[in-house]
């Protein structure tokens, strides 16, 4: 079969324009890692040679860290910690309140406010936290 050669630069040139296309999906986000460490202490009102005066690791694991929008209302992502009080998570770029849930540590555990973190596109953050068990 004979094709004319006019038809044949059209069709080459309409497949060129549809791999050109620019995509209507939505451009692919660079998400952050956000890792911390959540440290519960001190568990004894002495210090003791040779103890890690910091709490066990079913206390650990009875609590999670939630990350809120700007609002300290809405729920963005929540990651349980490991026994020894870690936590990693994916996150978009932006400004978040991070905090520690349940709220029952301390002398006046609901005293405690989220606190503010802002992790930028790609970005490895890291954000500690320390819980005062108020244990004197």
């Amino acid at each position: 079969m004979y094709m004319r050669p006019w038809l044949f630069v059209l069709l080459t040139i309409v497949a060129a324009a549809c791999m050109n296309k620019p995509s209507t999906a939505e451009p692919n986000k660079t998400t952050a890692t956000l890792t911390g460490k959540v440290t519960i202490s001190p568990t004894f009102p002495h210090e003791r040679v040779g103890v890690s005066n910091e709490a066990p690791e079913d206390v650990y694991k009875a609590h999670k860290v939630v990350v809120y929008k700007e609002d300290a209302k809405t729920v963005v992502k929540e990651q349980q910690l490991d026994g020894k009080g870690n936590y990693k998570m994916e996150l978009d770029p932006g400004t978040y309140m991070i905090d520690v849930l349940p709220h029952d540590i301390g002398i006046r555990p609901n005293a405690r406010k989220p606190e503010k973190i802002t992790i930028g596109s790609g970005e490895a953050a890291k954000h500690d936290i320390d819980l005062d068990t108020g244990i004197r």
